[in-house]
């Protein structure tokens, strides 16, 4: 099997500064209560960032959150881009990309 590298540290820094700052402030706005950054962190990884197991004898279907930790470049990627793409539908808000500048709300 491939190996793949853990997240980066740059793609630590965007998360924790672009994507979690984005949405603490919309989860602040819109809920009407203080979302704190470890708050918003634990919403976003509870949405958007968990396995799904099946317990077959049932069929029901849990969640296991995944500690970003855990992730690997590409996966984190991933919860990135999801991240983005809620925030648009839910929010119709656009959280830029690295490196990229937009006009703060």
């Amino acid at each position: 099997s491939k190996k793949f590298r853990k997240r980066t540290s740059p793609q630590n820094r965007y998360y924790w500064s672009v994507i979690v700052q984005y949405w603490m402030e919309l989860l602040t706005t819109s809920q009407g209560e203080l979302y704190t950054k470890d708050r918003t962190h634990l919403f976003l990884k509870t949405n958007f960032n968990y396995r799904e197991i099946v317990i077959e004898e049932t069929g029901e279907v849990l969640r296991d959150l995944k500690s970003t930790t855990e992730n690997k470049t590409f996966e984190m990627e991933e919860y990135h881009e999801i991240c983005r793409q809620k925030a648009l539908e839910f929010f119709n808000v656009v959280i830029p990309l690295p490196n990229e500048q937009l006009t703060a709300f």
